[in-house]
């Protein structure tokens, strides 16, 4: 069974993406335009960015993780989708389940009730342990006794296994098999929706947290040189230990994991740039610009925490961004082209974790150049969302 009419149309962003195409599956158009709904436009009208940075050390994994978001309320998946879907008139419905036999049935009432079900998996293992399958959500439009059909940014649709499906699904307890479906209602405001969205952009990346917001680039930025601290990156990574891979995962959250690179930004400059038109404000058109040039900060960041001119790190990026491409492109049909890509950077990643290729006086210079970023990236985001703020009170 696939939905009739459901038509690929991938994405950027998993969230945004997801309600992006079910809206036009549903035939919905934003009243402003009456066109379909932009992706830039959820993304804003959601929240907008956040900034997000933890470095866990979990023993059992031997070394430590990084994880950095860009979204709003991006530890909050439920809440962003619900919030995302209220602001623009629609309802949503959820199912979870601990059985595995209750969530099929649950994803199969979803399809059959005429709904592309939003359905939250981990396809973090062999052959889907690329991260825009890693950890997150995805949109279902069909599945038969044999395959699960998925819609995950890709230009091509994902063909998944049905008991692979059905593991992902489980794998993570917290997710519950759930299964969410998006039902259109009321016309909405786009104007009160676009302003909601800039307040929560405002009062979320601008807030006090030190993992969520700002200030988490200003801790980041202070403990790349701590040498007392025991989150400091020399004390966590003495003698290079762990060190490459959370380098390479710097840059593939900033550049490939659904952020269309520079960590969001880019799209955020979108959402302004529709958003000056919707409200009528000309002061909203300029930030735009800000937000483009902290895409290219982003990027900038990401292309130097693993510099060209270390070929190991050369490399690494080259299949990184190989395996991206194929992704995008061909989605489940690229997997015998990638799983050469993927066996080469698994080998590097062993190797070079534990024999880091730069020694402890170049590791140092590495550590303040990136230090030396985040400082900017930190007072030019607070600039920008300076202006923000000046623009919301000009609305009122």
């Amino acid at each position: 069974m696939q939905l009739n009419g459901y038509k690929q149309i991938g994405g950027i962003h998993p969230e945004t993406a997801a309600v992006k195409n079910i809206l036009a599956f549903h035939g919905i158009q934003s009243p402003h335009n009456g066109k379909p709904f932009s992706e830039a436009l959820l993304l804003g009208v959601a929240g907008g960015l956040g900034t997000s940075y933890i470095l866990w050390e979990f023993e059992k994994h031997g070394f430590p993780s990084i994880v950095l978001m860009f979204q709003h309320n991006d530890n909050y998946t439920v809440k962003y989708l619900e919030t995302l879907s209220k602001r623009i008139g629609a309802t949503t419905d959820m199912t979870e389940t601990a059985g595995k036999k209750k969530a099929a049935a649950n994803l199969q009432a979803a399809l059959g009730g005429g709904h592309p079900a939003i359905t939250w998996m981990d396809l973090g293992s062999a052959p889907y342990y690329f991260n825009y399958l890693q950890l997150g959500v995805a949109v279902v439009f069909g599945m038969d006794e044999e395959f699960v059909y998925m819609d995950s940014l890709s230009a091509k649709p994902y063909r998944i296994p049905l008991d692979l499906m059905t593991e992902a699904r489980a794998k993570v307890p917290s997710f519950k098999n759930r299964v969410m479906t998006i039902q259109p209602g009321a016309v909405p405001d786009v104007a009160r929706a676009v302003k909601d969205g800039l307040r929560s952009h405002l009062e979320y990346l601008g807030g006090s947290s030190t993992s969520f917001a700002l200030p988490a680039l200003r801790k980041w930025a202070r403990m790349m040189t701590d040498k007392k601290n025991k989150k400091g990156w020399s004390v966590v990574f003495k003698g290079g230990r762990g060190l490459y891979g959370t380098l390479r995962m710097v840059y593939e959250s900033i550049e490939h994991t659904g952020t269309g690179g520079g960590g969001l930004r880019g799209m955020y400059a979108d959402f302004l740039v529709e958003a000056a038109d919707i409200m009528s404000a000309d002061s909203l058109s300029p930030i735009a610009q800000d937000y483009r040039a902290l895409a290219d900060k982003w990027t900038g960041l990401a292309q130097a925490v693993i510099p060209d001119k270390v070929p190991e790190f050369e490399k690494t990026k080259a299949l990184v961004d190989q395996r991206a491409q194929i992704w995008l492109k061909y989605a489940s049909e690229g997997l015998e082209q990638l799983a050469p890509v993927n066996d080469e950077l698994h080998a590097m990643k062993g190797a070079l974790n534990v024999d880091f290729p730069l020694d402890a006086e170049a590791t140092a210079a590495l550590f303040s150049e990136i230090q030396e970023r985040l400082f900017d990236l930190y007072e030019s985001e607070k600039t920008a969302l300076g202006k923000i703020e000046a623009a919301l009170a000009e609305m009122d």
